[in-house]
């Protein structure tokens, strides 16, 4: 099996989207008065307390040497206390849209960095990775939405609806789980579902600062 230079350059890109994703719940989190993040030394750029073996490690680089259609990774949930929050009633929501908030922030700083690297020379891998940070930046806070336990759409949903719904959706979530990874990786629906999406919204986080789609 070979690793392309690719994989090596974006596998750094993926990890720094995974903390900043993981931040993002943390630093609300104790905005809003819960102090469990910081005790359990979560709110921190350090990737280490971050880092999943499977969703940080194994997943993403598979699917970066394989060149798999789906950009996934994930890091170690942040642990949230929602009764420490100062509402927990809406609290534990905006915590959870803080991860995906976070991605999309970094999406456009990436954005921002395609337009300054060099397009030729000896710095012309930082394009590479920065088209790659907008894309796996995009995906990730796209994915995390997906109302399915555990992404963060599912707690922002809970916000809204009753608890038998959310009892419900607890229930059935090995399978929409299934469905949904089946739906990402299809061939048939893949292109539709996921790549049509996260193209465009990739394409408008570029055109921000005048800049073509990925080579």
């Amino acid at each position: 099996m070979r690793v392309s230079l690719d994989s090596l350059l974006i596998y750094p890109v993926v990890l720094l989207s995974v903390v900043a994703h993981e931040w993002g719940h943390a630093r609300v989190a104790t905005g809003r008065g819960d102090g469990t993040p910081r005790g359990r030394g979560r709110l921190t750029w350090n990737p280490w307390p971050h880092v999943d073996p499977l969703g940080s490690v194994l997943v993403p680089g598979l699917l970066l040497v394989f060149g798999a259609p789906a950009h996934i990774a994930w890091g170690r949930p942040i642990p949230i206390e929602p009764a420490r929050l100062a509402d927990p009633r809406n609290d534990p929501a905006r915590v959870a849209l803080a991860g995906p908030l976070a991605n999309v922030a970094l999406a456009i700083l990436f954005a921002l960095a395609t337009r300054l690297a060099p397009e030729s020379g000896f710095g012309a891998p930082l394009r590479t990775m920065a088209y790659a940070g907008v894309t796996w930046n995009c995906a990730l806070a796209g994915l995390n939405l997906i109302p399915i336990p555990p992404l963060d759409g599912a707690t922002i949903l809970a916000r809204f609806v009753r608890l038998r719904h959310i009892v419900a959706l607890h229930q059935l979530q090995p399978i929409a789980l299934l469905i949904a990874a089946l739906l990402l990786f299809s061939p048939w629906t893949s292109p539709f579902l996921y790549r049509a999406p996260l193209d465009r919204v990739v394409a408008a986080c570029l055109a921000v600062f005048g800049r073509p789609g990925p080579p």
